[in-house]
């Protein structure tokens, strides 16, 4: 470069006029020395800086593929339906990946350890020593080194971390590449039809496991979202969460048998996928390579697989069964829904609160307006002086006779076992009671629970009320426990007619 030192002014790469003509008294001003000394610090910072900037570099690249590789090792091998890849091949990569892994962590450490030297260098040169190293140099007395020797000795270092990481990503690819090629030959070998019928077999069975697995696991995974679901909010009607009042929660069950058979689809995956392997290695089977004396009897493996392939069969003929199951639940319970808010939106029903507001006598029409309603013949609708204990008296549609007495109370008292006393002794022998239910809109005594219990009385309470009278499910649905079938009822008729006609109470 040429300088007049008389004009006093710098070249044009200065926008700032000013500048430029104090740059060039500076110029002008300065001798030899000076000029190469500034000419020297200019080569020697461009020199950190362009090692600095390829260390950053460098280290990117490694950490880069690093990662690629970290996460194709926590992927695996993905399976593709039944054109399963044999183990084999599978060990070939992972092996290909996890030497990959151990390389690159070995350079990566490298040039994050040049990556920091070479920066602390470039740090030195830009700051600590101002535009007078030399004289910055002197001052330091116990550094051995410049930051730009420090630089100049990372070049080589540089250089030897690319080659390494160049040496490590041409191996995995060239590693994969053959495992590639095997498996593309593997495949064509399937897609030509040119199948043996055990592979055809076996590849059936595997396919059948994994979707049973697949499937079971969807389900899961509804179930799942739908316990995530928030629950029912305090504004919700009561109606609104009837789905598993009396219904026997037909999700938990469907659950239950969904986990089960998941469980099953993962054992007979893991077993369909040792099956695969053994056989991968019989002769030419699925594009294996025979293992000289590993002495495998094919025939003793497709004999396990026909015992495979049937526990898969059974394992989703349960699921398909249950699932069916489900639905009908599901329809018995929809069903069950519509039924409540039909009856809610007649006006016809009664909360507790309106149950406690009526008086006795209207209490015992409405009880004899629910067997109405769930298709029972009224013979009386309501007690009466001299009604011996029997206010409500109904056959039902299959012809048994229903004795009812209600016990109505503001308060929410209990019935006690005397009330029961009384009713047992005139519900079978002079009303002549198939069934003999006794009704509260309060509750019962421990005593009369258990007196109830002995002697075949059944018990409708607050709860069995408000479901009968306000959600409107039938009475078969409320009461608390099975009656008796009618095999018992048929002979409990015998029993009491004899009992008339010879004029003496049978024992209960």
């Amino acid at each position: 470069m040429i300088i007049d030192r008389h004009a006093a002014v710098t070249p044009t790469r200065y926008d700032d006029r000013d500048l430029r003509r104090r740059m060039g008294a500076e110029i002008a001003a300065a001798d030899s020395d000076d000029l190469l000394a500034a000419w020297i610090w200019s080569a020697e910072a461009r020199l950190c800086r362009t090692v600095a900037e390829a260390s950053n570099v460098l280290r990117d690249d490694v950490h880069r593929e690093h990662t690629d590789v970290l996460r194709r090792i926590r992927a695996a091998w993905q399976d593709r339906g039944g054109d399963r890849t044999p183990v084999a091949l599978r060990e070939q990569v992972q092996g290909a990946l996890e030497r990959a892994k151990a390389e690159l962590d070995r350079v990566l450490k490298a040039a994050e350890s040049h990556r920091s030297e070479a920066n602390q260098a470039w740090r030195m040169m830009r700051g600590s020593f101002g535009l007078n190293p030399t004289g910055a140099f002197l001052r330091e007395g116990n550094r051995e080194r410049s930051p730009v020797q420090d630089s100049f000795r990372q070049i080589a270092f540089l250089e030897d971390c690319r080659q390494d990481l160049t040496q490590v990503t041409a191996s995995l690819r060239e590693e994969v590449h053959i495992a590639a090629l095997e498996e593309d030959s593997r495949q064509s070998r399937a897609a030509s039809g040119s199948l043996t019928p055990e592979e055809y077999f076996l590849r059936s069975v595997h396919v059948a496991a994994h979707a049973l697995l697949e499937r079971t696991g969807h389900e899961l995974g509804q179930l799942e979202r739908r316990e995530m679901q928030p629950g029912r909010s305090e504004g919700d009607s009561e109606l609104a969460h009837t789905k598993y009042v009396s219904a026997g929660r037909p999700d938990r069950r469907w659950a239950e048998v969904v986990r089960e058979e998941h469980a099953s689809g993962e054992r007979l995956v893991q077993r369909a996928t040792e099956l695969w392997d053994a056989m991968a290695d019989c002769g030419e089977l699925l594009g294996g390579a025979p293992e000289e004396g590993d002495g495998v009897d094919l025939m003793a493996l497709v004999s396990d697989l026909g015992m495979l392939s049937r526990e898969v069969a059974a394992s989703r003929a349960r699921l398909e069964g249950a699932l069916r199951q489900h639905f009908e639940d599901q329809h018995r319970i929809g069903l069950r829904i519509n039924r409540r808010h039909d009856w809610v939106r007649s006006g016809a029903a009664l909360s507790l609160e309106g149950v406690r507001g009526l008086h006795h006598r209207q209490f015992e029409r409405f009880i004899a307006k629910l067997l109405l309603r769930d298709g029972f013949e009224v013979e009386q609708h309501q007690g009466g002086p001299g009604d011996q204990g029997a206010d409500v008296i109904a056959l039902c549609p299959d012809g048994r006779r229903y004795v009812v007495q209600c016990k109505h109370t503001a308060v929410d008292a209990n019935v006690g076992t005397p009330d029961l006393q009384r009713f047992k002794g005139t519900a079978w022998d002079v009303h002549g009671a198939d069934v003999a239910l006794l009704v509260t809109n309060g509750g019962f005594s421990r005593n009369a629970l258990i007196f109830a219990g002995q002697h075949g009385i059944q018990l409708i309470g607050s709860s069995e009320v408000w479901r009968w009278g306000f959600l409107g499910d039938p009475l078969e649905a409320v009461i608390p426990g099975r009656t008796q079938d009618a095999a018992v009822f048929a002979q409990r008729k015998v029993y009491q007619r004899l009992a008339r006609n010879l004029s003496f109470g049978w024992p209960k």
